[in-house]
């Protein structure tokens, strides 16, 4: 039987002894729980080096690399594996790097739009490094924690290049510091600094391992999506306590372990080789396929069904004496005309509102209510058309925004909005949830109206081609350069 330790030299972790089954062998994994006591995980590898197959070490910060070559190996994770003369000592970072970008890609590809647009903040950008430039190419805008993980100073990145910097920066300093417990169970607790700072707390996607999570009160949390290495029994129970709406779990449950973690997977795969063998990234990728390892996802907020209950619409001032029908504009409506240039000037400033709700719509068909969220850009029709593109896609798009975290499963975008620019294909790129300009039922009404028409009028005649019957005449089309023409 093979037999690996795992060492978590954080504060956690799960103690005891267990079997478990993995690719055929038997599996012996004893856990401790080091609590940040270096000389105890000296002790450890001295007495167990050689008699064990392997030691996994977890709670460590792992190997970094960063631009322009080189990287980052703490001191004291370098002496615990130099102390091992015949036992390898694995942290799981050849695996984590191997792994975790290639299961993502993969989730992505299902999941286009997933990351599109999305704020996704990182607890420590150096201890998730491989997925960094991933969720930086599925357009998501990152929020990295690490000055405040590492060092507690009330900074935030905003980007792979920042992070390497930074890493390349407090290289010498990071050298001289012991592992020690992170600071964030405090950084949650900051009510003042920067707004980058602030803007953390409201990303849409929060990315860590259990330990981070463990550390954090959860509640700002609520209503958000976590990505994760691992999901145990814990960390899902605190989901659904705390009210996250979903998580993307980048590694599915392959060993029987209540707390299971890369460094133990890593060690795994090291003792089920032949003996001699060192596990290699062609054996990483050769068990992946053959296992179809891949990304979980769980939705704890809401079903679909109920999702697509709400829709969201984008309205407008179609001219100057309708901005004088917001309520806090109304008294003044009779004397507006020599008010409505600077009015009309002012208020385009503004950014888009929420205007309202719709309620009661109930369908025909099967009974369901639809609820709809009203937004509003202040611009009229000519400023929508002076200003540049760019200033209203970014309205529109912020309000889609807005309306996906309320529940909406799609926006519209009604009148001069969706003719700005590229007639809301930038929007719908850009926007989380899916755009409709209404121009296809347009179209598609119009068809059935004039042949309806045509039906009921008698007025063009039908003749046969083959088997079809066709009408016989012409027709005009008003508009024909527009969508729905």
């Amino acid at each position: 039987m093979k037999h690996v330790i795992s060492l978590s030299y954080s504060s956690y972790g799960e103690s005891g002894d267990r079997k478990v089954h993995f690719l055929g062998h038997e599996i012996r994994i004893t856990q401790f729980n080091l609590n940040f006591d270096f000389d105890l995980a000296c002790e450890i590898i001295r007495q167990y080096d050689g008699v064990v197959d392997a030691f996994a070490l977890s709670g460590v910060p792992p190997a970094i690399p960063y631009k322009g070559g080189g990287g980052f190996i703490h001191p004291q994770v370098s002496l615990l594996k130099s102390m091992a003369k015949e036992s390898p000592v694995l942290y799981g970072s050849f695996l984590k790097r191997t792994y975790l970008p290639w299961a993502l890609k993969k989730f992505h590809l299902k999941n286009q739009k997933f990351f599109a647009n999305k704020k996704v903040s990182i607890y420590s950008g150096a201890f998730h490094y491989p997925l960094i430039e991933e969720l930086e190419s599925f357009g998501g805008r990152l929020f990295l924690g690490d000055p405040y993980f590492f060092t507690g100073m009330p900074v935030i990145l905003r980007s792979k290049k920042k992070l390497d910097s930074f890493i390349g920066l407090m290289g010498p300093v990071f050298k001289k510091m012991k592992i020690k417990k992170s600071n964030l169970s405090s950084f949650q607790k900051l009510t003042i600094g920067t707004e980058r700072v602030k803007e953390f707390f409201k990303s849409d996607i929060f990315v860590g391992n259990e330990s981070t999570f463990s550390l954090l009160d959860m509640k700002h949390l609520k209503g958000k999506t976590l990505l994760v290495d691992f999901l145990s029994p814990d960390l899902l129970e605190s989901c659904k306590r705390f009210g996250i709406k979903d998580v993307i779990v980048s590694m599915p449950k392959v060993l029987d372990l209540k707390k299971a973690n890369y460094s133990i997977l890593e060690a795994c795969l090291q003792v089920s080789l032949d003996q001699g063998n060192v596990l290699d990234q062609e054996t990483i990728i050769d068990w992946i396929e053959r296992t179809g390892l891949e990304c979980e996802y769980q939705n704890f907020k809401e079903n679909e069904e109920e999702k697509a209950s709400k829709f969201a619409f984008i309205i407008h001032p179609l001219g100057t004496k309708h901005l004088f029908n917001h309520r806090l504009l109304r008294p003044i409506k009779k004397h507006s005309r020599p008010l409505e240039p600077i009015a009309e000037e002012l208020l385009s400033f503004l950014p888009g509102l929420y205007y309202g709700k719709i309620k009661g719509i109930i369908s025909e068909k099967n009974g369901k209510e639809v609820e709809g969220l009203i937004y509003t850009v202040p611009d009229t029709p000519r400023k929508l058309l002076e200003k540049d593109a760019n200033t209203i896609y970014k309205k529109l798009i912020n309000l889609s925004e807005e309306a996906e975290d309320h529940g909406a499963s799609i926006i519209g975008l009604g009148a001069y909005t969706k003719i700005v620019g590229d007639a809301g294909v930038t929007v719908a790129n850009h926007s989380p949830i899916p755009v409709t300009t209404g121009n296809s039922l347009s179209a598609c009404a119009t068809l059935w109206a004039a042949k309806f028409a045509l039906e009921k009028m008698n007025l063009v005649e039908k003749v046969k081609k083959g088997s079809d019957e066709r009408y016989d005449g012409r027709v005009m089309v008003v508009g024909a350069t527009g969508s729905i023409g």
